[in-house]
């Protein structure tokens, strides 16, 4: 097998640890940076058992490197509340937007040229 890279997150009630370029969602914790590491093994062992070494391998090769960094996110303004509602959709429909409504939620959907769904 090959290397795995981990990475552990130290939070106020504990660590939480996973692995880098895995298919599926595979998570270990505990108290310590050991635990959650122990923990994230003993869960990459049961991922291999039950979905095969294969589940580790991504199309894109291993992962070279792990980097850490950190950003700060702006809060987006909100669309103008008094923009007209009967406008707003066909604002959206011009840029090639479909307007998906259930019940009281909307979602806008646009297929992209390569084929890609934009949500």
């Amino acid at each position: 097998m090959r290397p795995i890279k981990i990475v552990i997150e130290k939070h106020a009630d504990g660590c939480v640890a996973y692995p880098v370029g895995v298919k599926g969602v595979v998570v270990g914790e505990g108290d310590t940076y050991e635990e959650a590491l122990r923990d994230v093994q003993s869960a990459l062992r049961f991922h291999v058992e039950t979905f095969g070494v294969e589940s580790l391998s991504t199309d894109e090769g291993p992962v070279l490197e792990a980097f850490v960094a950190e950003v700060v996110v702006e809060a987006v303004p909100s669309f103008p509340v008094d923009a007209p509602k009967a406008r707003v959709p066909r604002a959206f429909g011009v840029l090639g937007f479909e307007v998906v409504r259930e019940r009281e939620h909307s979602a806008l959907r646009r297929l992209d040229p390569g084929g890609s769904i934009t949500r």
